[in-house]
């Protein structure tokens, strides 16, 4: 058996999806665990941090006592409500006392939607290519079931384009696709996958940047209940909005920042952008021109 805590497979944002020998699964809007049968009992594991969070996941962790000893799943805890994840839910769950833990898991159940095998009684598979491993996954849940299942997943990439574009399945909670090589052995603690969620066009407000007037380098976008900060603006976009900010006012403007810390400058009155930007919380926000033609 491996030591706790596990170093989880990560993956690389990209902006298509490859070709050639990949497999294509939903990324789901949850929380990434491991869920593990030890010698000693049902294991928890927050997939990123590596935490011990069994006491929060009663339910989960009576799934994990379903699976032979010596069995270590990667994939992400979810919880539905109204035919649709619901993240908050899960976030509720995950941040609530462990004194609630009983409650909640009554309230707000969650399941484990696995999408990797990293230890099979006892044996590590990380070394496995990605093939044998989803195969072998499939035969430990089949017996199991709900709460416990496999994600979706295809290796047909025009499917996989159909599902980004699906509204419906964005609605529903899944959030992107990830692509995986066909024969690649679990890249443990490194970016050895890729991920790629929807985006459209759209119109909305630019409320501050970071940077200089004179170098803006990104662009702080309000969307009404909440606040981004864009992705890296492109040359011709940083030319164009120091032009703008440099017409606009000659006073040092005020600073403000984001709920994570992030400083940024106040843009002296709000500017309208048109972004890329997707359907779920993680998305990333593009900013694709200037609209100044969309200005009160």
């Amino acid at each position: 058996m491996l030591p706790f805590p596990v170093r989880v497979a990560l993956a690389e944002p990209v902006t298509d999806l490859p070709h050639g020998e990949y497999a294509f699964e939903w990324k789901l809007d949850g929380h990434r665990l491991l869920l593990a049968s030890t010698e000693v009992g049902p294991l928890v594991q927050a997939g990123r941090s590596g935490r011990n969070i069994t006491g929060l996941f009663p339910d989960l962790a009576a799934v994990a006592e379903r699976l032979e000893v010596g069995t270590v799943l990667d994939g992400e805890g979810v919880v539905h409500n109204d035919g649709r994840i619901d993240f908050g839910a899960m976030q509720s769950r995950a941040l609530a006392a462990p004194r609630r833990a009983a409650d909640l898991a009554h309230r707000l159940p969650a399941h484990f939607v696995a999408f990797d095998v990293i230890v099979d009684r006892g044996q590590d598979r990380r070394g496995w290519p990605y093939h044998r491993r989803r195969a072998l996954l499939e035969d430990l849940v089949a017996p199991i079931g709900p709460p416990l299942q496999v994600v979706p997943m295809t290796r047909d990439r025009a499917q996989a384009l159909a599902w980004l574009a699906d509204e419906d399945l964005a609605a529903a909670g899944v959030e992107g696709v990830l692509a995986k090589p066909w024969t690649q052995a679990y890249p443990g603690g490194r970016r050895g996958w890729l991920k790629l969620r929807p985006s459209a066009p759209r119109d909305a407000v630019a409320v501050g940047y970071t940077g200089r007037a004179r170098a803006p380098a990104r662009l702080i976008i309000d969307f009404g209940d909440h606040l981004a900060l864009s992705t890296p603006l492109s040359v011709e976009l940083r030319h164009h909005l120091a032009q703008a900010l440099q017409a606009s006012t000659s006073r040092r403007p005020e600073t403000a920042r984001l709920e994570d810390g992030t400083e940024y400058w106040q843009l002296p009155q709000p500017l309208s952008v048109e972004v890329d930007h997707g359907t779920t919380r993680h998305a990333a926000t593009t900013v694709r021109r200037l609209r100044p033609d969309l200005a009160d």
